[in-house]
């Protein structure tokens, strides 16, 4: 079984801001103004998010990262003390964790974004690190996405333990989001619990058939496991008494239900008046013009006579167009040109 660590087991979150701020700075020479949402990501990741939230661009050849790490670890161990004083352990999680530890073959672990000096601080402060086997879990100090630091914790426990741990029966418990995204492409079962930003249904809608709305109830937790490693069985199939008379009725074998169908009558065969009626010579006939006395002559003769167009007047010849025009002088009237 895995655990996330931040606002599952415990909440940290004053001293976790403020040792990155102190890292930040340290590295960049900039001090953090704007947080980012940090619900799921590793803390590498929370680094890039946050030079991008306060628009600081990195060095030419000079990869910060491993700066920062070491940087954010020194800035949390100055602060252990207060992780009691400003922090709590989530309700239930102590309690959790003792339950689990007793059921057979079963071993704890978690995997998380925290770095791992950082990851055990948290977890011993509140007396958490005895119940889990630390030495395979998944850290952000690995720089791996948490799907694959999921495969990889799984593969060190069997190879820790000389036993096999499927895929089917690996359980992640979180609060976030992308930590049930990420359980579901590492192929184990997550069950969430409402202990940070996200609601019931967002963690539905990620993936989570299984929410619990915190840890205080180690029976309802314990069920959540057995459901979500195939410890309970399916639900029976309803029985007919179940559904309304319709549905019951398809339900039954289709020999019944054809045997309630009425007998289709077949259709009448065409009479033989009807077939000569229909024949294609009487069909293609053509209908005479009745008048208005039934007389075709009638009718012919009320239509008046189609009198021929005219015949055209005969084309001038050639000879008479080209005759030139009489002359006209001034005695005749005309003007000249």
């Amino acid at each position: 079984m895995l655990w996330n660590i931040d606002l599952t087991l415990v909440d940290v979150a004053r001293v976790t801001r403020a040792a990155c701020a102190e890292a930040f700075e340290t590295v960049t020479g900039q001090p953090l103004v704007y947080l980012a949402a940090t619900s799921g990501l590793s803390d590498s990741e929370i680094f890039f998010e946050f030079l991008a939230r306060n628009d600081v661009d990195g060095e030419p050849d000079y990869d910060q990262l491993p700066d920062f790490i070491e940087a954010l670890g020194d800035a949390f161990a100055r602060r252990r003390d207060q992780l009691t004083a400003t922090g709590r352990a989530m309700p239930g999680a102590l309690e959790a964790l003792q339950g689990v530890a007793g059921m057979e073959n079963t071993v704890q672990s978690v995997v998380t974004g925290s770095i791992m000096p950082n990851a055990v601080a948290k977890l011993a402060a509140f007396g958490m690190d005895g119940y889990l086997d630390l030495s395979i879990g998944g850290f952000g100090s690995e720089h791996y996405p948490k799907a694959s630091m999921i495969q990889f914790t799984r593969m060190r426990a069997e190879e820790a333990r000389k036993t096999s741990f499927p895929e089917s029966r690996t359980v992640y418990i979180t609060d976030a989001v992308r930590d049930v995204e990420a359980a579901i492409i590492g192929r184990a079962t997550p069950i969430g619990v409402l202990g940070g930003s996200a609601t019931e249904s967002q963690l539905r809608a990620a993936g989570a058939r299984h929410v619990l709305p915190d840890l205080t109830d180690v029976e309802a937790l314990f069920a959540a496991v057995r459901a979500a490693t195939g410890g309970v069985a399916a639900p029976a199939e309803p029985d007919d008494h179940h559904l309304t008379e319709p549905l019951a009725h398809l339900r039954r074998p289709a020999s019944d239900r054809t045997a309630e169908m009425p007998p289709v009558a077949a259709p009448a065969a065409p009479s033989a008046a009807a077939a000569s009626a229909d024949s294609s010579d009487e069909r293609t006939a053509e209908l005479p013009h009745l008048g208005p006395d039934g007389g075709e002559d009638q009718k012919t003769a009320e239509m008046p006579p189609v009198t021929p167009p005219a015949e055209p007047p005969a084309p001038q010849s050639t000879e008479d167009r080209t005759r030139p025009l009489p002359y006209r002088g001034p005695e005749d009237g005309a003007t000249g040109a």
